[in-house]
């Protein structure tokens, strides 16, 4: 991550650079690959494109947002579902394929943390407020 808008691939065990993962207008904050699927996850500060889906290839799968500041983002156990938290006290699931948002958790604050149950049945979010739902 960086912040000139681009991730950086690295073969770890080769320690040689792959690729780089270009298509943020601003600061890239966070990556994350996906345990079960070949994808990975950038998140940054450019509202046009807070969350971009990867595949480990460098080819840009899904454009994830919605014009506001995406405080965290989260890999379901399946890979196949994104969650994210933003400025506008809400958490949301979204599909990668499509892009879409399956569903809108609200809180009285902005969101900031989320995670998954290892199983995928269960959404913890936390707001500024230091609630928990």
């Amino acid at each position: 991550a960086s912040f000139d808008g681009k991730a950086m691939l690295w073969d770890v065990e080769q320690a040689r650079y792959l690729r780089t993962l270009a298509g943020h207008g601003a600061s890239v904050l966070f990556a994350s690959f996906a345990k079960t699927s070949p994808f990975l996850l950038t998140r940054s500060t450019d509202i046009e494109a807070p969350v971009i889906i990867w595949t480990v290839e460098g080819e840009r799968q899904q454009t994830i947002g919605y014009r506001l500041q995406v405080t965290a983002a989260e890999w379901a156990p399946d890979g196949l579902v994104l969650a994210t938290t933003s400025t506008d006290r809400a958490a949301r699931l979204w599909d990668i394929f499509s892009g879409l948002c399956l569903q809108i958790f609200s809180h009285d604050f902005q969101v900031n943390l989320i995670a998954f149950s290892p199983d995928g049945v269960f959404l913890a979010t936390g707001a500024a407020d230091s609630s928990v739902r």
